[in-house]
C-alpha cells in the first residue's frame, strides 16, 4: 500500500512540476518577443503556438533560416531565435 501511495504521489508531483515548466517556458518565450520590440499582429496565444510549431519543424529537421518566411513583416528572425532559446534550447546548434 506505502509503494502505491508514493507511486501516485510521484506521478502526480511530475505532471505539476512539468506543467508549471511548460507555462514558465510559454511566457518566456512572450517576453523574448516583447524585449525585442516585436509588433505581434495576433494574440500572445497564437504566437506561443508558432513559436512550438517551430520547434516542430526544427526537430523534424529544419533548418532556423528556412522557417524565417513563415512570419510577415521581417519578423521571422525574431520568432525563430524566441522560440529556440525559450521553448526547445535543444535545437541550438
Amino acid at each position: 500500500m506505502k509503494v502505491l501511495i508514493v507511486a501516485v504521489a510521484a506521478v502526480a508531483a511530475a505532471v505539476t512540476l512539468g506543467a508549471g515548466t511548460s507555462h514558465a517556458d510559454d511566457q518566456s518565450f512572450i517576453d523574448r518577443l516583447h524585449a525585442t520590440q516585436f509588433v505581434m499582429p495576433s494574440t500572445e496565444g497564437s504566437y506561443v503556438r508558432f513559436g512550438h510549431m517551430v520547434c516542430d519543424k526544427l526537430h523534424a529537421g529544419a533548418q532556423p533560416s528556412d522557417l524565417y518566411g513563415m512570419f510577415s513583416l521581417n519578423q521571422g528572425p525574431n520568432v525563430v531565435d524566441a522560440a529556440q532559446h525559450e521553448l526547445c534550447p535543444d535545437t541550438l546548434r
